[in-house]
């Protein structure tokens, strides 16, 4: 988790993105991720499903790194 967290910190520090504000830390966002991902594998059976569900939890990380 801590390269994951590293690259979310440098895209919102290239993004102008103030996590903190936001009530958000990049390792926060990095655990997250990392727990979404688990969740699905236990969820949802299908690759397909997993690749879907994966794509819209990681758009969710990327709208909260926009400006």
């Amino acid at each position: 988790g801590q390269h994951i967290s590293a690259a979310i910190e440098r895209e919102a520090a290239r993004n102008g993105v103030d996590l903190a504000a936001r009530g958000l830390s990049a390792q926060l966002l990095a655990d997250m991720l990392l727990d979404g991902l688990e969740g699905m594998k236990a969820r949802i059976r299908d690759p397909e499903g997993q690749r879907q569900a994966a794509a819209a939890l990681i758009r969710v990380i990327d709208l909260t790194l926009k400006a």
